[in-house]
């Protein structure tokens, strides 16, 4: 173990912000093992779940966008024939 007085200053705050660290470690080991590891878990399941359900659905959106455009543009052209065959006629 190194003592104390033998310790310097910028040493002094690397032990510092290692007990801390150490300290905070044991704390979230302590809770997560009460039971919460399943809670957070659950939430990240539940993220992920949620995540593949946006992803298909912008996938869908995307799909249905290119399908829609690809029907007016369908119309578009129908427009024009029927617009050319009404300017022949008349």
């Amino acid at each position: 173990m190194i003592e104390a007085r033998n310790i310097k200053n910028d040493e002094n705050t690397f032990y510092k912000n290692s007990l801390r660290y150490l300290a905070g470690y044991v704390q979230a080991l302590q809770k997560y093992s009460k039971g919460d590891t399943k809670e957070i878990l659950n939430k990240i399941q539940r993220y992920k779940t949620k995540l593949r359900e946006t992803r298909k659905n912008l996938n869908n959106i995307k799909h249905e966008k290119n399908s829609l455009f690809e029907n007016i543009n369908k119309v578009s052209s129908d427009i024009k024939v029927f617009k050319n065959s009404i300017n022949e006629h008349i």
